[in-house]
């Protein structure tokens, strides 16, 4: 079997559980907790985490505390069996934002699942997918090594759940995958496995991995949308430069919005808006990569104005174009950047 790739980014390395996530996975696994009359409280305990961020946007946890709170989870209900089954039913596409709804506008299977093993750090997986193909079969091999020893079971059977569970989302009737392969003993709950994953599982296997046969990859989704698809992507490369830090990849893609004046001159706000984050995140990603909005947004309208100028737009038109409710203030910014005036710039006739 040619291997196709391995996913980059979460748990490619034996590294600690210190990096940042979004948080909604730790408010997926409160919500179950209180369903099962559990107090958050004693989820969250040891965590430093408090329900009252639900809300926040910029809510984010670090992979260990994540961890934690399953583990509290487990530790206040010690004899619930298909525990990450369970969970991992309650996360669907609109769990994870923007990669979700890129993949829903995919053109098809295989496309999505692409985006998803990409963007695999804009999700709530511990599981690292390794994926390989040949004519016949896709194979989506997990690198359990990385996973606690205390949690492993659990993250398995949740991640294999919550992918069933997205695949069920974009595809009415969801699909049937050929085999899967886990590690250990046969467990008390193996019945629920098998009918919610539709395939028997194999137990006491020494790789862990599920197989789908080839041809599904090239099922269409039908809510595939071009447009849509290609802004969700370009928000996912933002979400995923903040996330792993990279304020310069941040930088760029915002530099790169803002050459587009031909939808308006956007605020920090609307930026942050489409990006899905706080204008205070923003701000201080930007501050991190050593410059700011406001930098870049004037340099995008140097670049603009001088490449508009050279094509003949007039001094007026320009400053409208770049956000200017007159031509005054263009000329002066113009003048501020280059030393000369955008008449003067423009050269003889």
């Amino acid at each position: 079997m040619a291997r196709t790739g391995t996913s980059a980014g979460l748990g490619t390395s034996p590294r600690g559980y210190d990096f940042v996530r979004s948080g909604n996975g730790v408010v997926i696994v409160s919500q179950f907790a209180i369903d099962q009359g559990l107090a958050v409280a004693d989820v969250l305990a040891d965590t430093g985490l408090s329900a009252d961020r639900f809300d926040d946007p910029d809510f984010g946890v670090t992979a260990l505390q994540e961890l934690t709170v399953l583990r509290n989870l487990r530790a206040l209900q010690p004899e619930y069996t298909g525990l990450g089954l369970d969970l991992g039913r309650r996360y669907r596409l609109t769990s994870f934002g923007p990669l979700g709804y890129g993949c829903l506008t995919s053109p098809t299977l295989g496309d999505a699942l692409t985006l998803g093993l990409t963007y695999i750090d804009l999700t709530f997986a511990f599981c690292v997918p390794d994926v390989a193909a040949d004519e016949e079969r896709f194979r989506v091999r997990i690198q359990d090594q990385y996973l606690p020893d205390d949690l492993r079971d659990l993250l398995i059977e949740r991640d294999i759940t919550a992918l069933m569970s997205v695949v069920n989302d974009l595809l009415p009737g969801g699909i049937r995958p050929t085999v899967i392969h886990l590690p250990g003993p046969r467990p008390a709950h193996a019945g629920r496995l098998a009918r919610a994953w539709r395939v028997e599982p194999e137990f006491d296997r020494s790789e862990t991995y599920s197989e789908l046969p080839i041809e599904l990859l090239a099922t269409p989704l039908p809510q595939a949308d071009p447009a849509m698809h290609a802004r969700c992507v370009a928000k996912c490369g933002i979400l995923a430069a903040a996330r792993r830090g990279d304020g310069a990849a941040l930088a760029d893609r915002i530099r790169e919005r803002l050459s587009r004046f031909d939808r308006g001159v956007p605020t920090i706000d609307q930026v942050a808006q489409e990006w899905h984050m706080s204008s205070r995140t923003l701000r201080r990603r930007l501050t991190e990569a050593g410059t700011s909005f406001r930098e870049l947004l004037s340099e995008a309208r140097r670049e603009a104005a001088t490449r508009l100028l050279t094509e003949g737009v007039s001094v007026g038109g320009v400053a409208q174009r770049l956000g200017y409710a007159e031509a005054a203030p263009f000329i002066r910014a113009f003048k501020s950047w280059t030393g000369t005036t955008p008449t003067a710039d423009r050269g003889p006739a």
